[in-house]
């Protein structure tokens, strides 16, 4: 496996690094683009992690205790065929009458660090298990990805990832995720997306439906603590803009819009063994939460914690899909995905976080988080709005769920049956 996505990913790394040497002398982030923010992060890492080689320090094996195997859970759902005929209506489509994924988004959407075994690996993309969009393998092979759950539906979908691909090698398909990316940069990956299908030979652009998955935030809020830039005004605003694209010029698509977490836990994310490492590549990649963590949680006055910026994103996403913006078109619909919002990875009864969900350099998620991610967006999507919970609660969800003839489509805010009332106990 390794050996694969080595192969697959070289030139990743050389272009990685060709960038971030001719940037590794800048320091104003705010005058980087995103792109070149996370190449300088990565020539830091890469130069700390070759003096420790030649100073003989080894890097401890990679070794955790697991509480949860998400491959365990067995997809049992029986066939449900796709739609009599093709659906007119965003509010009425099937499983099966998927045609297309297609994926926008930052480094988990590329899907660095699934598979990865050191920090340094962690810089090679793996679009092909990106919890949204790959499309290696399969469910039975312990790949748990959107595409090879809607395969069982229609084995024919297409825009997947596969292998280890760079942004611009045909077999990233539709995913257009940009490792670094923040809101700033949304709008740009729309318009790649919307000319990558347009030019696709493979698909019938106008008359196939799509689920199209946007998954950004966590880049900003890591940098957020450091000027206005990624104030949530600025979010809400970067994600429209990309929203206002694909609207405007996709058709027949259903747009999965994914909360974002919550990293104030980041401080706390430590392999064992690594506690000083993971300590140096946290102030690299997400330097926010240790600078709360290294002043008590105090903030100045009038400035928002990371909790309560978090918080302030997903609002603003909520005020601006449930607006009905996006729902003035038969054929297309935005839908906020929130499982995300208030959830952290799963803690030991000793209250340590299981490590075996997050990548060697102690930030990003693991392969088994994207099989997590891909297990709950499933079951997220087929779950009404306004019952969507802000967080996995493998007791209410301990299997697939699945479609019926009763309740066959994907919920969207105009199919969705009111919540229950709330009762008072």
């Amino acid at each position: 496996m390794l050996a694969r996505i080595l192969l697959c990913v070289v030139l990743t790394g050389v272009r990685l690094f060709a960038v971030a040497s001719a940037i590794a002398e800048v320091s104003v982030e705010t005058e980087l683009s995103d792109e070149a923010v996370y190449s300088k992060q990565w020539y830091e890492i890469a130069k700390t992690l070759r003096e420790d080689a030649e100073d003989g320090k080894e890097m401890p094996w990679m070794e955790v205790e697991q509480n949860i195997e998400i491959t365990d859970i067995v997809f049992d759902c029986p066939y449900l065929p796709p739609s009599a005929s093709v659906p007119i209506n965003a509010h009425s489509v099937r499983p099966a009458d998927i045609k297309i994924v297609a994926a926008l988004g930052d480094s988990i959407t590329a899907g660095n660090g699934v598979r990865a075994e050191t920090p340094l690996q962690v810089l090679f993309p793996n679009r092909g298990e990106s919890w949204s969009i790959g499309g290696d393998q399969s469910l039975e092979e312990g790949v748990i990805t959107l595409t090879n759950i809607l395969r069982k539906y229609n084995p024919d979908v297409k825009g997947f990832s596969i292998c280890g691909r760079t942004l611009d090698h045909p077999d990233s398909g539709f995913n257009v995720a940009v490792p670094g990316a923040t809101n700033r940069g949304l709008s740009d990956q729309a318009s790649d997306l919307i000319n990558t299908m347009l030019t696709n030979e493979e698909i019938d652009y106008h008359n196939d439906w799509k689920i199209i998955t946007l998954f950004i935030g966590g880049n900003d809020l890591c940098r957020s603590c450091r000027g206005d830039l990624f104030s949530p005004e600025n979010y809400r605003d970067g994600v429209k803009a990309a929203l206002d694209k694909i609207h405007t010029h996709v058709p027949r698509a259903i747009v999965n819009v994914q909360a974002m977490l919550d990293v104030t836990m980041v401080a706390d994310l430590i392999h064992p063994g690594m506690e000083a490492r993971c300590e140096e590549l946290h102030w690299i990649e997400c330097p926010c939460p240790m600078e709360e963590r290294d002043s008590n949680g105090t903030v100045a006055n009038g400035t928002l914690t990371l909790r309560e910026r978090q918080l302030e994103y997903y609002n603003e996403l909520e005020k601006l899909i449930s607006s009905g913006v996006y729902d003035n078109r038969s054929d297309f619909t935005v839908v906020l995905q929130p499982h995300l919002r208030d959830q952290a990875p799963p803690q030991f009864p000793n209250g340590t976080y299981d490590m075996s969900f997050i990548a060697p350099d102690c930030f990003h998620p693991s392969a088994k988080a994207h099989q997590a991610f891909a297990f709950m967006l499933w079951n997220i999507m087929l779950t009404p709005v306004g019952s969507k919970p802000f967080k996995w609660n493998p007791a209410d969800y301990p299997g697939y769920v699945c479609p019926t003839e009763a309740t066959p489509y994907f919920y969207t805010n105009l199919n969705s049956p009111p919540p229950p009332p709330f009762v008072k106990t």
